[in-house]
C-alpha cells in the first residue's frame, strides 16, 4: 500500500498543543484543588480531580495515536470514537463539579466577604477546570461538525451532487477542525475520493 498523505494542518498543530497543555495543567490542578480543599475541607471544586486525571489520560492516549496516523485498520477508527465519547463524557464532568463549585465559592463570598484568601484559591482552581472543559468542548464539536459536513457532501453527491460545490468551502474548512485523528484523516481522504474534491484514496494494490 502506498503510504498516505501525512502532511499535517495547522489545525493538527493546535490539536496536539491542546492534548499537552491539558497534561500540564494536571499538577497545577492537583496543587490547588488539594490545597483549597484540605483548607477549606469541601468536596468542590476538588472533585475536579477526577476528570483532570481522565483528561490527562485521553491526552496520552490521543498523542500516541496521532503517531501511528499511517495505520489504517478498523481497530483505529473505533478508537477515534471512543475518544470523542471521551471528550463529550469529560466535558459534563466538568460542567458537574464546575457548577456547583462556583455556587459554593460564591455563597462563601457573601457570607464572609473579608475573609476571601480561599474563596480566591478555589477560584484559581475553577479556572484551570474550566480551561479543560473548554478544550474538551472544542474536540467534541469539532468531531460532530466534521461528520456533519462528511454526511451533507455524501447526501448531495447521492441526490445528483448539487451540494459537492456548493460544500467544497466548508468540507476543507470542517477538515481543518476534524478530530485530528487518524480515524478522521482515514475518513477525510475516503470522502474527498468519492466526491471528486481531493486526491484520492491510498490504492490497495500499491
Amino acid at each position: 500500500m502506498a503510504p498516505p498523505n501525512t502532511t499535517k494542518p495547522d489545525s493538527y498543530i493546535v490539536a496536539r498543543l491542546l492534548r499537552y497543555l491539558s497534561i500540564a495543567t494536571l499538577p497545577v490542578g492537583v496543587a490547588l484543588l488539594l490545597a483549597h480543599g484540605v483548607t477549606a475541607g469541601r468536596a468542590v471544586p476538588a472533585l475536579g480531580l477526577i476528570p483532570m486525571a481522565g483528561s490527562a489520560v485521553v491526552a496520552i492516549v490521543s498523542l500516541r495515536r496521532q503517531k501511528t496516523l499511517a495505520v489504517w485498520s478498523p481497530v483505529h477508527r473505533i478508537a477515534a470514537q471512543t475518544i470523542l465519547l471521551a471528550d463529550f463524557i469529560l466535558a459534563l464532568s466538568y460542567l458537574a463539579v464546575l457548577i456547583p463549585s462556583w455556587i459554593t465559592l460564591s455563597r462563601r463570598h457573601w457570607r464572609d466577604p473579608t475573609n476571601n484568601s480561599l474563596v480566591i484559591l478555589g477560584t484559581y482552581g475553577t479556572v484551570v477546570l474550566l480551561f479543560n472543559w473548554i478544550i474538551h468542548t472544542f474536540f467534541t464539536f469539532a468531531f460532530l461538525l466534521h461528520h456533519l459536513v462528511i454526511s451533507v457532501q455524501r447526501w448531495g453527491q447521492k441526490h445528483g451532487g448539487g451540494f459537492t460545490a456548493v460544500w467544497a468551502g466548508p468540507m476543507e474548512q470542517a477538515e481543518e477542525y476534524a478530530p485530528f485523528t487518524d480515524a478522521g484523516a482515514r475518513t477525510s481522504m475516503e470522502t474527498r475520493a468519492d466526491l471528486d474534491i481531493g486526491p484520492d484514496r491510498p490504492s490497495e494494490d500499491a
